[in-house]
């Protein structure tokens, strides 16, 4: 990340990038490793409180703010001034078209808060630099609406359906059988019967 701050204030965009993406890699991998080999509980909230939150939200920066701009800058878009976001509104509307689907898609498949919680904080603070470009608004107020509403859909279905899930019977299981009782009509299979024979005394 040193790398890439000295490489972008020098101007030097195409090493700018690759550092950048390799951080986003690198930042990806770390991220995996903590959601498959140490997930968040909530028996462990200092693990989520130092942990995860910090790492999803640098992965969150960094892929979906410094990645992009980097990008737009090397390929010659300036925004010295605020009036010249006014000159490039569909590629304002792409980066922010794709954080908020992939933070949709998280919201409702992971239900991560601080996926969730963070895209939107970056959505009202582009949305909040004047003057703003008409496509950007409107991707910034429609996923602002979006991801919240997803987040909170998911995690009510999650509630409702994830206590009625039960054991699944397989293909092939049996259900056990429960013992007839014994019979009673026969007396020579009667449990217990010491009675004497009368042919046993001749």
């Amino acid at each position: 990340m040193a790398a890439y701050a000295v490489a972008f204030s020098t101007q030097n965009f195409i090493p700018a990038i690759i550092l950048i993406g390799l951080v986003v890699l690198i930042l990806i991998f770390v991220n995996l490793r903590l959601v498959i080999y140490y997930p968040a509980a909530w028996t462990r909230p200092f693990d989520y409180i130092l942990l995860h939150a910090p790492a999803r939200l640098f992965l969150l920066v960094t892929a979906t703010l410094f990645l992009p701009l980097t990008a737009f800058i090397a390929d010659g878009h300036d925004w010295t001034l605020p009036r010249h976001d006014l000159d490039y509104p569909w590629e304002g509307f792409a980066a922010v078209a794709v954080s908020g689907v992939l933070a949709t898609i998280i919201a409702g498949w992971r239900r991560d808060l601080v996926w969730s919680a963070g895209t939107v904080w970056l959505l009202w603070c582009i949305g909040g630099l004047k003057p703003k470009s008409t496509p950007v608004m409107i991707a910034v107020i429609v996923f602002s609406i979006l991801i919240p509403l997803t987040f909170m859909a998911s995690l009510i279905l999650h509630m409702i359906y994830g206590r009625n899930e039960g054991r699944v019977r397989l293909e092939g299981e049996e259900t056990p059988r429960v013992p007839p009782p014994a019979s009673r009509g026969t007396p020579n299979t009667q449990v217990g019967n010491h009675e004497v024979q009368s042919d046993v005394w001749g």
